[in-house]
């Protein structure tokens, strides 16, 4: 912990974030956080097409690395995520399967922001995100070095829940808006 705020001191001091208390607010809602269950409902928008795709379903999180996203309509089908196993499934049935670790530089990027933002791994956010305060509960995390994979991530925290709403802004300026409801909460004692 000394060595997280101490990151965060020199992030302050070097810009990237508002504040340090903005940052060590964000992640503190899941430093205790060892299970996750939410509903999602979830707008892709296709920007040159002028296509909006809906969908909904749920989403598993449990530490230390478990995490499936499953959407139920209109078709079934989820990934998880298991350590290094990644799984494909149609009607709950594994159609594909493989080890993350064998995919190409570029997959291997996305995977690694995909996790850690699936786990709220705080040291790796940190160092690629820098942090702006947009609202009281709406934070922008812009990605830092020259493997982005969004142009923007802006995060709206509730008031029950620590995460209310994600948008994702990717590099074709494509949308993704992810609303999460009936959110189940275990923490660590």
């Amino acid at each position: 912990m000394k060595q997280s705020k101490t990151l965060l001191l020199f992030a302050f001091l070097i810009g990237l974030f508002p504040n340090a208390a903005l940052a060590l607010d964000i992640f503190q809602k899941y430093t205790k956080l060892s299970q996750l269950s939410t509903n999602f409902s979830q707008v892709k928008e296709l920007k040159g097409l002028g296509v909006k795709l809906k969908s909904q379903g749920d989403m598993q999180f449990k530490k230390p690395d478990f995490f499936q996203w499953k959407v139920t309509s209109p078709k079934s089908f989820s990934f998880i995520f298991r350590g290094d196993s990644i799984e494909l499934l149609e009607n709950d049935k594994v159609v594909k399967s493989a080890d993350a670790t064998t995919f190409d530089p570029k997959m291997l990027n996305a995977i690694s922001h995909l996790k850690a933002w699936l786990t709220i791994d705080q040291k790796f956010i940190e160092a690629n995100y820098a942090i702006k305060q947009l609202s009281k509960n709406l934070y922008e995390f812009i990605p830092l070095g020259k493997n982005k994979i969004f142009k923007s991530i802006q995060v709206e925290t509730g008031e029950k829940y620590p995460i209310k709403r994600i948008s994702l802004t990717e590099l074709s300026d494509d949308s993704i808006d992810i609303e999460f409801t009936q959110t189940k909460l275990t923490y660590e004692n």
